[in-house]
């Protein structure tokens, strides 16, 4: 039987090293580790843009992983992607929502506003699902500055 990553391995010394880099040489399997593709340079040159968010309080995947692939991107294309993509932190959301965040917000229209009017998006305005507070999500390494004021936030630089 053969499990995930590959035939079982009856020996009783295990290099786990080894064994990645094996299923990383192979091509299928490069089709599918899309996490190492980091040129993208036909994406950018057509005038691609992309937006990436996180949520900080992700159970799965922490939101560095995130962080770390968009940092290789763009030192894979350099500016040709930071000028081309954002990336927001979520405080408190989960993965892909919910949480005690503010996790209702629209990033499709900002991309869509972006590639059709040219207009690159900075804060993101974001709600909570219940109540009219609202946020906004900043482009890291930003982050939302409370003033101390009730529902007044705006984005500060680290």
């Amino acid at each position: 039987m053969q499990g995930p990553l590959g035939p079982p391995i009856r020996d009783l010394t295990f290099d786990p090293d080894a064994r990645i880099e094996a299923i990383r040489a192979d091509f299928v399997q490069g089709l599918t580790d899309t996490d190492r593709w980091t040129n993208l340079s036909g994406f950018l040159g057509h005038g691609g843009k992309v937006l990436f968010y996180h949520g900080v309080s992700d159970p799965w995947f922490s939101a560095f992983d995130t962080w770390d692939y968009w940092q290789r991107a763009a030192a894979a294309n350099g500016s040709a992607f930071t000028d081309a993509s954002r990336f927001y932190m979520v405080p408190g959301m989960g993965h892909c929502g919910g949480g005690n965040a503010f996790d209702t917000f629209d990033l499709l229209g900002a991309v869509v506003d972006w590639v059709e009017k040219g207009s690159a998006p900075e804060a993101i305005d974001a709600y909570r699902r219940t109540g009219t507070d609202t946020m906004p999500l900043c482009p890291y390494p930003g982050y939302a500055r409370y003033s101390g004021d009730p529902g007044r936030y705006s984005c500060a630089p680290r």
